[in-house]
C-alpha cells in the first residue's frame, strides 16, 4: 500500500460517518441525559427497573430512540409512559432493549415524515433538539455539519465512479430542483452505507443483516430516500414523453421494488 493510499484511509476514518456519528451520540447523550432520565423516573418504572436499564448496553440506543420520537413529532413526554405500561416487562431479558424497541416502532408508525425530514442529519440522524449547554450545542453543530458534508461527499463520488448501487436508482435528474432533491436522497444512502458497512451491489442492503433497533430505523429511513430517487427520475421522465402517466408510474413502483426489496 503507497502512503498516499495510506493518507486516504486514514483521512476516511477520521472524516467518515461512522466516526462523526458515533462522536455525535455521544455528545448528545451527555447533552440530554438529564432530561430523557427524568422522563423515565415518572414513567411508572421502578428503582430496580431504572437501574437495569441504565446498566444495558441497550440504555445508549434507548435515548437515542427517545432523541428520534422527539425528531418526528412524536409527544414523547405524554406517549412513553403508556409505552412503559402496555405490556408487562419483569419478564424482559433486556428492559432497556425493550423499551427502546417499543418506541422506536411507535415511532415509525405514528411519527411524521414531514416534521422529521427538518430534524434528521443528513437525513438520517436525529438531531437533538434538547440541549441547553451552549458548548455541547456547539460541538453537536459541528459534528452535524461534518456529516451532512460528508454524506454529500460520498454521494457525489458514487455519482463520478458510477457505483453499482447507485445505478438501480436512475440517472441525475437535468431540472435543477429535481437534481437537488434527487442529490440529497442518494446523500442519505450513502451516509447510510458507509455508517453500517453496506459494500454490496443493492441500494440498502438486505433487511435480513440488520442487528439493532437503530440500524432499522436507519434502514427505513435509508429506504424512504431510495424510493423518493427513483420516483424523482420517473417523475422527470412522465413530463419529458408523452407516455402514459399511470405506465411510468407502474415503472417507478416496479424500480422502487428492486431497490429497496419491500
Amino acid at each position: 500500500m503507497g502512503a498516499h493510499e495510506m493518507i486516504r484511509i486514514e483521512h476516511e476514518e477520521v472524516e467518515g460517518i461512522i466516526r462523526l456519528h458515533g462522536e455525535y451520540e455521544t455528545i448528545a447523550r451527555i447533552a440530554e441525559e438529564e432530561r430523557w432520565n427524568d422522563l423515565l423516573a415518572r414513567s411508572g418504572l421502578t428503582d430496580e427497573h431504572l437501574e437495569q436499564i441504565r446498566e444495558s448496553s441497550a440504555y445508549g440506543p434507548l435515548l437515542s430512540a427517545l432523541r428520534g420520537a422527539k425528531a418526528r413529532g412524536i409527544d414523547i413526554d405524554d406517549d412513553f409512559p403508556t409505552l412503559v405500561t402496555a405490556r408487562q416487562l419483569d419478564d424482559a431479558d433486556d428492559l432497556a432493549a425493550v423499551l427502546a424497541n417499543r418506541v422506536a416502532s411507535w415511532t415509525h408508525k405514528h411519527g411524521s415524515r414531514r416534521i422529521g425530514a427538518t430534524n434528521l442529519i443528513a437525513g438520517l440522524i436525529p438531531r437533538a433538539t434538547e440541549v441547553t449547554d451552549p458548548d455541547l450545542g456547539q460541538a453537536l453543530i459541528e459534528r452535524e455539519r461534518a456529516i451532512e458534508q460528508r454524506a454529500i461527499a460520498l454521494a457525489e463520488r458514487a455519482i463520478e465512479e458510477r457505483a453499482n448501487w447507485i445505478q438501480h436508482l436512475g440517472q441525475v435528474p437535468s431540472d435543477p430542483t429535481r437534481q437537488a432533491a434527487w442529490l440529497a436522497n442518494v446523500a442519505t444512502i450513502a451516509a447510510y452505507r458507509e455508517r453500517w458497512n453496506i459494500t454490496g451491489n443493492t441500494v440498502i442492503g438486505n433487511e435480513s443483516n440488520v442487528d439493532s433497533i437503530e440500524q432499522l430505523g436507519q434502514r427505513r429511513r435509508a429506504r424512504v430516500a431510495a424510493r423518493a430517487a427513483v420516483r424523482l427520475v420517473c417523475g422527470e421522465i412522465a413530463n419529458e414523453t408523452s407516455d402514459n402517466p399511470s405506465v411510468v408510474n407502474q415503472v417507478a413502483e416496479v424500480s422502487v421494488t428492486k431497490v429497496t426489496g419491500r
